[in-house]
């Protein structure tokens, strides 16, 4: 069943552009995230149509659906201290 009405934030570090860690290669692989959503947010009730990183907060982000309905999300904390720690 397909849920056009949800924006869904992934972890994608396999094709990330950001340099590879100097120990990630040395990492244990069961300590090593695997790609997959992070997290599914469902305030639209209309399709999502377009969804946007914030230019001045890394860590924002909005959607916008059909009825033109704004939303206004951010990564969670605990996958932001994954990236940056």
């Amino acid at each position: 069943h397909l849920i056009k009405s949800q924006v869904k934030l992934w972890r994608a570090a396999a094709i990330s552009s950001a340099p590879p860690s100097l120990d990630y290669e040395e990492a244990d692989p069961s300590e090593v995230e695997a790609d997959g959503i992070v997290r599914p947010y469902t305030d639209h009730e209309q399709s999502v149509f377009g969804a946007v990183w914030s230019a001045a907060d890394a860590w924002i982000f909005a959607s916008l659906s059909l009825d033109g309905k704004v939303v206004v999300n951010h990564v969670p904390p605990s996958e932001k201290y994954k990236i940056l720690l």
